[in-house]
């Protein structure tokens, strides 16, 4: 948003009002911040509303988006050259797991995209995620 000299709204639920992270979104990016209910999909919610309501509000999506995804596979693309590079330049050698942190699903997702993209579809993948935003454990169990 800055680059683009835009204002940025950034919708969080009441459970980050204590991240200490929200001080560079606010003071090095100018972003405003507004908090709104008491999980994510309530704030989520509540910036999908914003942006049909007032065209000057663009929704933009935390991490369910292809172009994230893409950007996510990259992790694998360079941990398959680093394998190629230290191992003789073979496709055929590969980790027997990947542990990757979960919350929406947009990182996973762009790893087992990765992972599909440099034929290392044998490669076990474990999503890990915390009690407190089982997001992707809601959605698989609702679905």
């Amino acid at each position: 948003a800055m680059k683009m000299k835009s204002k940025c709204l950034i919708i969080l639920d009441n459970t980050q009002k204590d991240n200490e992270l929200l001080d560079i979104f606010t003071k090095e990016y100018g972003a405003d911040i507004e908090f709104y209910g008491d999980t994510w999909n309530d704030a989520d919610e509540y910036a999908l509303k914003l942006s049909k309501e007032d065209d000057k509000y663009l929704y933009v999506p935390m991490f369910d988006d292809p172009l994230i995804f893409d950007g996510h596979s990259s992790i694998i693309r360079e941990l398959c050259a680093q394998y190629q590079d230290g191992l003789g330049g073979d496709n055929d050698h590969y980790p027997d797991c990947i542990i990757v942190s979960v919350g929406g699903g947009g990182l996973l997702s762009g790893i087992l995209g990765g992972l599909y993209q440099n034929g290392w579809r044998d490669c076990k993948v474990i999503a890990a995620q915390s009690e407190n935003a089982a997001l992707l454990d809601a959605a698989i169990n609702n679905s």
